[in-house]
């Protein structure tokens, strides 16, 4: 099934930083952001319903790689800083995010974002 091959390459979460760790010890718990960027024929995409590592749940995630944006609403089942991380060939020109508190990360493609328990929140991401 496609739809689960690309479900498994959009999404990863919660991974333990390995070597790149050692310049920024914070950074624990990882929402990797399509970190396999989908094909040529999936340019434009959504996926809802997802369950990730860290007791979060991923309610929707819209993408459109011509136009370099990502919407991503999800829901944490307890509070936590995470870091919203894109494919190191990414940078991030814009990250709003609503029902949470979000600043800037030590990389270019990552942002830092404090999530309530309980409550969803969106984030509006627009990328080079």
């Amino acid at each position: 099934m496609v739809a689960k091959e690309v479900l498994a390459n959009l999404i990863e979460a919660g991974q333990e930083l390995g070597i790149e760790a050692q310049n920024v010890p914070k950074w624990k718990s990882m929402l990797d952001l399509l970190p396999a960027m989908p094909d040529e024929e999936m340019l434009k995409g959504s996926i809802s319903g997802t369950l990730a590592r860290k007791q979060i749940r991923i309610d929707r995630i819209d993408w459109d790689r011509q136009a370099g944006t990502l919407r991503l609403e999800l829901t944490s089942a307890i509070s936590q800083t995470v870091i919203f991380r894109l494919p190191k060939a990414a940078a991030i020109t814009s990250f709003k995010v609503s029902g949470a508190t979000a600043k800037g990360a030590a990389a270019p493609n990552a942002r830092e974002v404090t999530l309530p328990g309980g409550k969803r929140i969106a984030a509006d991401i627009t990328y080079k």
